[in-house]
């Protein structure tokens, strides 16, 4: 059963009408599979982008070896030394289209074997003061155990604009 958490954050981000940017779902996990700690726990493909539908969402990588090696440096920029360097961080944050970033402290960081692989995320409190000492971010709402950040609106710089007025 879904936490009523993920509802809730997904009908604020609806009243947000916001049609620009992307949901970065943290810790990244370098696979599609996920644990979370809901009431009897979930383990199995990861949902985020089901479950949050007002914008594109990144939360895995996605199978092509190029592709994944460029979205997994979404899991390095958040720990030492990278973590350290702020300039750094926004620059591929705003490479990526990022605008909204959604902490997942009820993800088991520490994850199961999955594809005979042991898979552990950077833990959810290390990546909260990460975020919390950038400047260029401000916490904007908590659902439950699932934090929302925003990258402030003078440093999102969009690449890619979705739009549904399309004319030909």
């Amino acid at each position: 059963r879904i936490p009523e958490s993920y509802i809730e954050i997904d009908k604020w981000f609806k009243q947000q009408k916001d049609n620009e940017g992307v949901i970065l779902h943290l810790p990244f996990a370098g696979s599609d599979v996920v644990t979370y700690k809901w009431g009897i726990g979930y383990h199995g493909v990861n949902q985020d982008e089901i479950l949050f539908s007002s914008l594109p969402s990144l939360t895995r990588v996605v199978g092509i070896k190029r592709v994944d090696d460029t979205l997994n440096s979404l899991t390095y920029i958040f720990n030492k030394p990278f973590s350290e360097n702020k300039s750094q961080i926004l620059r591929v944050l705003q490479f990526f289209n990022v605008k909204y970033i959604v902490l997942h402290k009820d993800i088991a960081w520490e994850d199961k074997n999955t594809y005979g692989e042991k898979t552990i995320l950077l833990e959810p409190g290390a990546i909260e003061k990460v975020l919390n000492n950038l400047d260029f971010l401000e916490k904007v709402n908590q659902f439950g155990q699932l934090i929302v950040y925003k990258l402030r609106e003078d440093y999102y710089e969009p690449i890619l604009t979705l739009t549904d007025d399309i004319q030909l």
